[in-house]
């Protein structure tokens, strides 16, 4: 069995990027891991349900599997381009706001969950109180990610990477298998990804 990472990333307004990651483990080579991701990743983007809540400024631009090393460095790497655009006319959310996929194993303690980070849907994703998506949106995301994990089910098996011992016995660079999935409805914050925008001020006369 051989592990890999698994990255997809993209542009939000502005120019702004996003991206995503993951640790896998399979049989496959990098290559086949590659192409099993780039086709799950797009199951998920291009769901008629999901891309139509995303704004025309977001897109996805890319998809790679590196292979890692002993030490979970990253050794090579094959890659996929894509200029995969949201179709929603509604106003794109500041690119900080992010829509949260959890990432959960049998391990009850933090150690046992990852999270994505998504690009979150457009405005008309957003509940009238303003925090928390819709359900209609949350239905969406929910059907997009499920296509996603059919298709990742086949090709390989999603790990949780413990890059040190924790206290309950994990030892430093296991690895422990994802069982299980959700998404949030309430939106979240990345602040590196809001670090990246330059503000623009307004001056006042106190």
């Amino acid at each position: 069995m051989a592990n890999y990472l698994l990255v997809a990333g993209g542009t939000l307004a502005g120019g702004q990027p996003w991206s995503i990651r993951a640790y896998a483990s399979g049989s496959g080579t990098e290559g086949a891991t590659q192409a099993a991701w780039d086709s799950a990743f797009n199951a998920f983007w291009t769901n008629a349900s999901w891309i139509a809540l995303l704004p025309t400024t977001t897109a996805w631009t890319y998809s790679y599997t590196s292979t890692m090393s002993s030490n979970f460095h990253q050794t090579t790497a094959t890659r996929n381009t894509h200029n995969v655009v949201g179709t929603s006319a509604g106003a794109p959310l500041p690119p900080q706001v992010c829509l949260v996929a959890t990432l959960r194993t049998a391990l009850a303690n933090r150690a046992g969950r990852g999270r994505w980070y998504l690009p979150a849907p457009s405005a008309t994703g957003l509940a009238a109180t303003g925090n928390a998506y819709t359900p209609a949106a949350m239905t969406a995301v929910a059907g997009a990610l499920n296509a996603m994990g059919t298709a990742i089910s086949t090709s390989f098996q999603l790990q949780i990477l413990h890059r040190n011992a924790t206290k309950s016995g994990l030892a430093a660079m296991s690895l422990t298998g994802v069982t299980t999935a959700d998404a949030s409805n309430k939106p979240a914050i990345q602040r590196r990804r809001g670090d990246k925008v330059v503000p623009a001020r307004s001056a006042w006369t106190p």
